[in-house]
């Protein structure tokens, strides 16, 4: 996983492996040898592999397939133009050449490029690295989009679920060492998928939340309704974590307020007695427990 290090400025990553350094190394050679074989038959020139601010076609570039945005903030690309217009570019994008030989895959740069589409600029100054590998492709475009313009949850549970589909990585404690992310943050970010659908469609077109705590506590509720409700009620304006998460211990814990109420029924009617002492404890129990079925 070196590579990375050398590719996003201040970034630390560390990746377990079982090869050798000299297997790894020939592993490298040989494929780097055979990418520059294809490229070659695709006329591209082989030399600039490697080189820096390097001047390329955009036409010949494509997005990283692991890219994990799922929306691209029109303004703030045309902000992003607007600042490359008059100041220039100030980082060149990171590209790597495709395995097939015809172009390069963006590994860092995405709205820089689409950027330069916008100011009609047909190419773009570019470092170019050698062969990088499925699993570095990933984690890279994990990395550098959550740095440099955080994802929404959604975006990083689907490019979580993404590293372990493709079998890219094993499992999410394998693509979270690769990332240098804590693992059970990561796990939890990934259960989101899990949510019922109206709750991930508001995640994916308003990005109402990133509190994982909050929306992890309404992915464990069984009844999809009640998750629904206590999710929009959270995400307006009178909703907290605190109240969501003791709504959800009340929920969870029904028999402790049951024990205040005095249930008498009769075959027309129900009764329910509730004393006349409480003190502010059971109080604000019975209260919540109401609440719930409010909702």
């Amino acid at each position: 996983m070196d590579i990375i290090d050398n590719i996003t400025d201040g970034l630390e990553m560390s990746s377990d492996t079982t090869e050798t350094v000299l297997t790894k190394e020939e592993k490298k050679k040989k494929k780097s040898v055979a990418i520059q074989k294809r490229m070659q038959k695709a006329g591209e020139d082989t030399t600039q592999v490697g080189k820096t601010n390097i001047e390329v076609d955009i036409n010949k570039l494509t997005d990283n397939p692991f890219q994990p945005r799922l929306t691209v903030d029109d303004d703030e690309i045309m902000e992003l133009a607007d600042t490359i217009k008059s100041k220039g570019l100030l980082h060149n994008i990171v590209i790597t050449p495709k395995e097939d030989g015809t172009g390069y895959y963006i590994v860092v740069g995405h709205r820089r490029v689409a950027a330069h589409k916008l100011l009609n600029r047909t190419c773009i100054k570019a470092d170019i690295r050698a062969s990088i590998n499925k699993q570095d492709l990933q984690a890279l475009a994990f990395i550098e989009n959550d740095q440099r313009l955080e994802m929404s949850r959604l975006e990083q549970a689907l490019s979580i679920d993404l590293a372990i589909t493709s079998n890219n990585y094993k499992n999410v404690s394998h693509f979270a060492a690769a990332i240098g992310r804590d693992q059970s943050t990561m796990s939890k970010i990934h259960k989101l998928l899990s949510l019922p659908e109206k709750i991930i469609s508001d995640l994916k077109e308003n990005k109402s939340t990133s509190d994982i705590k909050s929306l992890d506590a309404i992915r464990k509720i069984s009844d999809e309704d009640i998750a629904i409700k206590l999710y929009f009620w959270f995400i307006g304006p009178e909703g907290s974590r605190v109240e969501l998460l003791n709504k959800i211990k009340i929920m969870n814990k029904p028999q402790e307020t049951m024990l205040l109420l005095e249930i008498k029924t009769s075959s027309k009617s129900t009764k329910i007695d509730i004393p006349k002492k409480l003190d502010e404890d059971q109080i604000e129990k019975l209260k919540d427990f109401i609440e719930k079925f409010l909702l």
